[in-house]
């Protein structure tokens, strides 16, 4: 077994646990959300399909905020994640896929150090880019993560946080009376301050509803990578 300790004696390493790492870099353009005239401001998303075990998917966009609409297992160990994005279509996503699938030993002749866990199998090595959880997001003005502008931030969403608003107009006996919007997290990461935000942001509106509903709502947070030159 191999540990490692921090000045402050807490232990940052350990082969008795799986220690997730970066396995898959990937870019999709952006195409229509396809929300039409319900959409509010730009809307445009991109569909990610991938293989992973545990897989922690954290993602950065060209501009705009984004937020993951939707994971889903099609089978086996595929998965397949929607990310929305607040910007017109042609924006860059790009996920940052860490999984703890076994990485690979390092070539011969370069430097190596390997451990494996009490099973021998082989949980960390050199060769592989660990995942660097920096810190995390929470609701409301004032939670966001603060880091460094020198570094390059991604978000994993680990909850979906979704909000339905009705509104009355007033407009009594009209189709028309009530209004629906429909409020997802907005992930908002700025390179040039070098934060992660997640806000509460309106994506959707229904121009009519004759059967308003209830309000439901989750937390908007986030988990916080340092993606740095991966």
């Amino acid at each position: 077994m191999f540990e490692s300790y921090n000045a402050n004696g807490k232990v940052q390493y350990s082969s008795r646990f799986p220690h997730p790492r970066l396995t898959l870099k990937a870019t999709q353009t952006t195409v229509d959300a396809g929300y039409g005239s319900q959409a509010v401001g730009s809307l445009s998303k991109a569909t990610f399909s991938y293989t992973a075990t545990n897989p922690m998917p954290a993602f950065r966009v060209s501009s705009g905020g984004f937020t993951v609409t939707a994971t889903v297992n099609t089978g086996g160990n595929n998965w397949t994640t929607e990310v929305l994005v607040s910007a017109g279509i042609g924006a860059t996503v790009t996920m940052y896929l860490f999984d703890t699938t076994a990485p690979v030993p390092g070539a011969a002749g370069t430097a190596r150090m390997e451990s494996w866990d009490p099973s021998g199998n082989l949980i960390f090595a050199l060769s592989m880019q660990p995942a660097r959880i920096v810190g995390k997001t929470g609701s409301g003005s004032g939670n966001g993560f603060t880091g460094s502008p020198a570094r390059r931030y991604a978000a994993l969403m680990p909850t979906y946080h979704q909000r339905i608003a009705v509104n009355d107009t007033g407009n009594v006996g009209s189709p028309t009376r009530y209004t629906v919007n429909y409020y997802n997290t907005r992930i908002s990461i700025d390179d040039a301050a070098g934060t992660v935000q997640s806000l509460q942001s309106n994506y959707r509106r229904f121009g009519n509803a004759t059967n308003p509903g209830n309000s439901t709502y989750g937390s908007p947070r986030s988990i916080v990578f340092d993606v740095t030159n991966y």
